[in-house]
């Protein structure tokens, strides 16, 4: 089935959404766990959780609310943001997150991150997160460029053996003004791994188009924060 996932990013503590990944653009929405509990009750089916600090910083600082949220609600959820350690995904699945995605580890220890993580691990657990500003891969909290082209880290990530992708458009991340489809279809053509899309969603025909060319789901933000888009009309295209 298709997915909806809403996206519950924090900060400091806070639940926020920025434009292109820009800390001097952060709006916040309040308190991360209600707002989690929010989107259970209005009929989300998962939640994508990112902390934010460790994405950008390296070093996750919103653990604790994070398995508070996990442990709170009831539907599935998907952690991502400054997971560079083994024991720090671990410990985020064992306390009952169903997938974790991994950033900027996957790009900086293949060998002696990734791939051992992908073996001692269940089907289906690891994603991989290719955040794209025109075809390079960006990391660190999208401050850095990888040097990698964003197709062929989806081919060489699908060959290691991870369970699925998921590709932001960086340059469209918050901006509420469409989608770029080019760089979706070319990563869901070349790969038969899941999918899952983010960046600029900004009505119901971009997600309808972003599930009919094959992905498995969309992480959508701002549009939901804004209100520009409601939860109950996107779940009626999942089904």
């Amino acid at each position: 089935m298709f997915e909806i996932i809403p996206a519950v990013d924090i900060r400091k503590g806070k639940c926020v959404q920025l434009v292109q990944g820009k800390v001097e653009t952060e709006k916040s929405f309040g308190d991360p766990l209600e707002v989690a509990k929010t989107w259970e009750v209005k009929g989300a089916n998962r939640l994508h959780i990112v902390d934010l600090d460790g994405a950008i910083n390296g070093k996750q600082t919103n653990l604790d609310l994070i398995l508070d949220i996990i442990d709170q609600v009831d539907i599935p959820v998907e952690v991502g943001g400054g997971i560079r350690k083994r024991n720090t995904a671990s410990l985020i699945l064992n306390s009952g997150a169903d997938r974790i995605i991994i950033g900027t580890e996957a790009f900086k220890s293949k060998n002696k991150f990734l791939k051992p993580l992908i073996k001692d691990l269940e089907r289906g657990e690891v994603f991989v997160s290719i955040d794209a500003y025109d075809r390079e891969v960006m990391v660190r909290g999208w401050k850095n460029g990888s040097g990698v082209d964003f197709l062929d880290a989806a081919i060489e990530f699908e060959n290691i053996g991870v369970d699925g992708l998921l590709l932001t458009d960086i340059s469209s991340e918050g901006k509420l003004e469409g989608i770029d489809l080019t760089k979706i279809i070319e990563v869901v053509e070349s790969v038969e791994i899941p999918v899952i899309a983010s960046g600029g969603i900004s009505s119901i025909n971009d997600v309808i188009q972003i599930r009919d060319i094959g992905t498995a789901g969309v992480i959508i933000g701002t549009a939901l924060y804004e209100s520009k888009l409601e939860l109950s009309d996107l779940l009626s295209l999942a089904n």
